[in-house]
């Protein structure tokens, strides 16, 4: 340690001195330097007065009334001086020498001398008519010229003329350089002692009054360092460095107050850190139990959630199924109508059934998606055609817009993605008296195969306040949430179907204006199924080239005209928009005056100022426009409207809203009965749907299922009733069994086609007699058996656990019949097992 500290004091001895030291030596140059410079500035102004005196002398003589002879005898005179080496006496006009120290230079020309400083000296008096002066401090040989004027006299001394000339002088200044250097040799011996004394000096006192003293500060902050706590810092001053002194011993003593009192402070930190250790794992031990409680309380949550499903459906099964079956049977009038208005209010009460357990399961975390291909536009037809006739009852217009370009065979939840759709549409129609409700659908991205879809339901109905459009997402919130509200309704739809968005990757929202309608809308990102067929066109069963026709959009509704355009010009289709019958007829008078006509109109059933049926008769009675074929559009068409359009000559009666596929497929028929001449019948929409659903193998009617075998095991005597009756509409012969275990011993006796097992029954299960059938098949080598789960459950992960438990497939309750007619085509006419 005090190895370092004797190095740490050198190096600032070091820091300190070595400054001061480079300093001196930039001091002294600077002053060597100076005193060179003065030195050789007085040795120029010595030979330059004593050459400049010796001009003089010769000048003089030049300028006398005597000859040229005088000054040859003067330079000779003063070539005497030890000092003098040359001198030289030139004429100005030839440069000839005329008087030199040397004789051999006499009559000369300058240009000829071999002493160059003298030769360059006098070219440069003479060229320049200066003086002209160097030094050559080497050869110690001071060079000197100037020009004179000579006076030139005759023999008898009298004056002939006056001539320039010049007059070089060499003089030695050996001796006077010699004597230079020995003086700056001795003033600079002088000067680097002087401040070398200086130096040292400012060094012993920096070393006494601030080195020594920091050495001590220092010695005494190690000495502490080992331990030595009677170690005090000396105060040798009163300056700075004292005072640096007396705070460190200051502190030294404070130093070992804050050591006392951190050392209490640790003994009481260890005590406080382990009353809260043992608090945290008081803590953590309440935690886990906490925890194991939510866990308990979850787990029993789901199972109280399956078996309210299981409880609920079960009756809901036999009320809706057994008042189908009483549906199917004869009924006079005050019957049916009980009997709609039972399945009516039972489909609500299952509706509401739905959305209370919808809503558990995602609370729960007991709801997923079931992702499976299939079409979107399908799907959005459905939902408007079922839609349409509500809105056929409210006299409100149904319109659909499926934008061009939007991919249909998708892959996702179609189930849910109906659920939100039904949703929106009958709130929609709910809150709407006049105007129309449209659906819209459009692809905003398409990325590797992927699609984000926006959807949204526009109306014209009473509107929603701006401060209740938030709430209305919030479960059993509603915008009017009085008793005496006008609309019905828990308030737990839209809250679900946000739910739904968020799960598909999109967001649900809402635009509205009180009095002006409302448009809810989502989003949601979709596979593209790249297996099904690329075509995003409408499939139709007599497409036509459609290109070269014109048509003309009769309609006072914007969305309705902008949906034709659309759709129309998806199939290169020219088409002109009319809002009025006056219009309409205009633009076809106008239109046949210029022999471009046009080959359809579309006319929607009302219009302002003349409905579709006087339109149509006033084209017809124009000979010049009644070749133009019409199609009428209409919301709520009866049996009498067709009788009267056809007798008028109208082509087709279309019911709003009009698909793509309606319109195209109504229109490329035409075509081509104009083509072949062919008679043009009355279209319908009614029509188009039978001819598209005419070789189902769904329809009820065909499906004969004579001579198969079905167990059905079921606890409950009403569904086990239901059950048997629609089976046996098919064909089928029924056995049935009360419990899992009747339904094993019954496997063993016999062989089926098929069983339906229920999956809650006493004694023995639906999943324990499915797990003891599969162990005997593979036991005994038996043949499989397709087994169909016969389930009230619907929380997430009871899909799965029939499958696990050997179940080929299954139905929910309440049964639909068409999800009973899927399950049976599937597992008895198309599945590969053999039959018995």
């Amino acid at each position: 340690m005090l190895r370092d500290d004797k190095k740490k004091s050198d190096s600032i001895n070091r820091k300190i001195l070595l400054p001061t030291t480079i300093v001196g030596l930039l001091i002294s140059t600077g002053t060597i330097f100076f005193i060179h410079q003065e030195f050789e500035k007085e040795l120029v102004s010595y030979v330059t007065q004593r050459a400049h005196s010796v001009a003089e002398v010769l000048e003089y003589s030049s300028r006398s009334e005597s000859s040229l002879n005088t000054l040859s005898y003067t330079v000779g005179a003063m070539a005497a001086s030890r000092d003098i080496k040359n001198i030289v006496a030139v004429r100005g006009d030839s440069l000839e020498i005329f008087a030199s120290t040397k004789r051999a230079w006499r009559d000369l020309n300058a240009n000829d001398l071999t002493n160059h400083a003298l030769k360059k000296a006098i070219l440069n008096s003479a060229d320049k008519n200066i003086i002209s002066s160097m030094i050559d401090t080497q050869e110690g040989i001071f060079t000197y010229s100037l020009p004179i004027i000579l006076t030139e006299t005759s023999n008898t001394g009298k004056s002939l003329n006056r001539k320039p000339g010049i007059i070089a002088i060499q003089i030695n200044i050996s001796d006077a350089i010699r004597q230079a250097k020995i003086n700056i040799i001795w003033f600079t011996s002088v000067i680097m002692s002087g401040i070398l004394l200086i130096v040292l000096a400012i060094y012993f006192v920096l070393h006494r009054y601030i080195f020594a003293p920091i050495s001590s500060v220092v010695s005494t902050m190690n000495e502490r360092a080992r331990g030595n706590k009677t170690m005090y810092a000396e105060r040798k001053y009163d300056d700075e460095i004292g005072l640096v002194a007396t705070s460190l011993n200051t502190m030294l003593d404070k130093s070992e107050e804050d050591a006392k009192t951190l050392k209490e402070l640790n003994e009481n930190l260890e005590l406080k850190v382990s009353e809260r250790t043992t608090a945290l794992k008081l803590q953590a031990e309440e935690l886990r139990k906490s925890k194991e409680q939510a866990e308990e309380s979850t787990r029993l949550k789901s199972e109280f959630l399956a078996n309210m499903s299981h409880e609920i459906r079960t009756p809901m099964n036999g009320v809706i199924g057994m008042t189908n079956l009483l549906l199917d049977t004869k009924l006079n009038p005050e019957q049916l109508n009980y009997a709609q208005t039972v399945i009516h209010s039972a489909h609500s009460l299952l509706q509401l059934i739905n959305d209370i357990l919808d809503l558990s399961k995602i609370e729960a975390g007991k709801l997923d998606l079931e992702i499976i291909p299939f079409d979107m536009k399908e799907l959005v037809d459905e939902v408007s055609d079922f839609m349409s006739v509500k809105a056929q009852i409210k006299e409100v217009e149904m319109l659909l817009r499926y934008v061009p370009g939007t991919p249909r065979y998708v892959m996702g939840d179609s189930g849910r993605i109906r659920q939100v759709l039904l949703n929106l549409t009958s709130n929609a129609l709910k809150f709407t008296d006049k105007g129309h409700v449209l659906i819209s659908i459009e692809a905003k991205e398409i990325y590797d195969n992927n699609a984000l879809f926006y959807v949204k339901v526009e109306d014209t109905g009473v509107g929603i306040p701006e401060n209740k459009q938030r709430i209305i997402f919030n479960k059993f919130d509603q915008a009017d949430g009085s008793t005496t509200r006008k609309f019905g309704g828990t308030g737990l739809g839209l809250s679900i179907c946000k739910e739904l968005a968020h799960m598909m990757h999109g967001e649900l929202g809402v635009k509205s204006t009180v009095g002006v309608g409302s448009t809810f809308w989502f989003t949601m990102k979709l596979n593209i199924d790249t297996e099904r067929d690329k075509d995003d066109g409408v499939e139709i069963n007599n497409e036509c080239d459609l290109s070269h026709m014109k048509g003309l959009m009769v309609s006072d509704n914007e969305t309705a005209q902008k949906i034709a355009v659309e759709q129309m010009h998806s199939h290169n289709m020219k088409i002109d928009t009319a809002s009025s019958a006056g219009q309409a007829l205009d633009m076809l008078n106008a239109a046949a005056k210029k022999a471009i006509p046009y080959d359809v109109a579309v006319l929607d059933h009302l219009i302002p100022d003349m409905d579709s049926v006087e339109l149509a008769k006033k084209i017809k009675q124009d000979n010049t426009i009644n070749k133009v074929l019409l199609l009428v559009a209409s919301s709520s068409p009866n049996h009498a409207d067709h009788n009267r359009m056809k007798d008028i000559g109208i082509a087709g009666l279309l019911v709003k809203p009009i698909n793509c596929g309606d319109l195209i497929r109504t229109l490329s028929t035409l075509v081509e009965a104009k083509q072949k001449n062919n008679k043009i019948s009355f279209i319908t929409s009614h029509m188009l749907r039978e001819s598209a659903t005419r070789t189902s193998i769904h329809d009820g009617s065909q499906l004969r299922l004579d001579g198969k075998q079905i167990l059905v095991a079921e606890d409950n005597r009403v569904n086990l009733m239901m059950a048997t009756a629609m089976l046996e509409k098919y064909g089928c012969h029924i056995t049935p069994a009360g419990n899992g275990k009747e339904a094993l011993n019954l496997h063993k006796q016999n062989r089926y086609d098929l069983i339906v097992m229920d999956c809650q029954m006493p004694e023995m299960d639906g999943y324990e007699a499915t797990n003891m059938i599969r162990n005997m098949e593979r036991r005994n080598s038996l043949q499989h058996t397709p087994i169909i789960a016969f389930t009230a459950n619907a929380m997430k992960g009871d899909d799965k656990k029939c499958l696990d438990a050997g179940m080929d497939d299954y139905i929910s309750k309440p049964l639909k019949r068409e999800d009973l007619e899927d399950v049976l085509v599937k597992w008895l006419i198309e599945s590969n097992y053999p039959q018995v």
